[in-house]
This record gives C-alpha cells, structure tokens and sequence, in this order.
C-alpha cells in the first residue's frame, strides 16, 4: 500500500503505559467512527514506507485515543512509533454529501483569486493552527491561506479549482523584493 491510495488519519503522540499502547491523534470530525479498525498503515518517523499494524483494541474517552497494536507489548516499543503517521486506504473514507470535499481533494487544485487572478496549485492543508490554512504555491513559495468561508468561498472538484477572495494587501505580504 502506498500513500496514495491511503489518506491521513492522525499520528501517534506518545506511549500510554507500559504495556504498548499508544496515544492517538485522529485528524477527523468524528473519530469515533474510526473505533471498529481492525488495522493501521504506519509511517514511522523519518521512514517513507507504510507499515501495517493489526489492532488489539482502540478506547475512545472524552479527551484522548488510545490505541494496542499487536506485538507491541512494551513502552520501549511504543515510544519507537511516537510521532508516526496513521493511515488508512481511501476506500475506508465516509461517503460524503455533494458540495463536500475531503482536504486531501484539494491538492494540485488551483486556486483563483478573484481580484488577483491564478495565485497557484494547492500543495496541502495546514491543520496545526486554530484555523485550517490552504498551502498554496505562490511563485515557489508557500502561500498560506485561511479556510474560512469569507476567503476561501467555494471548491469546484470537476474544475479543479478553489475560488478565494484574499483581503486587501494579502498577496503583497509574499512579495519579495529582488
């Protein structure tokens, strides 16, 4: 399996324990139905391949996920898998609603805005602030713009498109001077 044909669940944050389990991060708005897997793609740290893992258990409480993986029994096995990517293959994804998109359908699309014209193509989705930032390649560098419905007003998957409306100066804050 490679990733392409999987998509970004969470990572593993840190060892619970010391019996081997994990604690998860899940990049989803309902995690919860993601508690039946039976296992995980694992993209260990500074590695490029994707290891399956089968898993024994997973518990969801109100403010964390946790997670056994078979054969791994110890904290020190755990801790090897600190900061690894979960993934999941594309067909594991809930249907959506037409007009939704998943971030992952947003890369290579090109993003129009309507003042300024082609800014660029969608490299990835930025999920590490409080707001979701669009990373745009903006004349080889990264643009990054706030999914909010004020900017970035629609997604066009058959045009292959996003449609913003930056605020007055933005685009001049990724100008640089020669």
């Amino acid at each position: 399996m490679t990733q392409d044909e999987c998509f970004l669940l969470g990572h593993i944050t840190r060892p619970h324990g010391i019996q081997g389990e994990c604690k998860l991060k899940i990049d989803a708005d309902m995690p919860e139905k993601y508690q039946q897997l039976e296992s995980m793609f694992v993209q260990k740290k500074g590695q490029q391949t994707l290891v399956p893992f089968f898993v024994e258990h997973i518990v969801f409480t109100s403010n964390q996920v946790l997670a056994k993986f078979e054969e791994v029994d110890s904290i020190d096995e755990a801790q090897a898998l600190q900061g690894g990517l979960l993934y999941l293959p594309l067909n594991l994804l809930p249907k959506l609603e037409p007009g939704q998109y998943y971030f992952h359908d947003l890369e290579g699309l090109m993003v129009q805005d309507d003042a300024s014209g082609t800014l660029g193509k969608v490299t990835g989705v930025n999920t590490q602030t409080m707001n979701n930032l669009l990373e745009v390649d903006y004349k080889g560098q990264t643009m990054l713009i706030p999914m909010t419905e004020e900017v970035m007003y629609k997604v066009d998957l058959d045009a292959q498109q996003v449609l913003v409306r930056l605020p007055n100066g933005f685009i001049d804050l990724y100008i640089t001077e020669a």
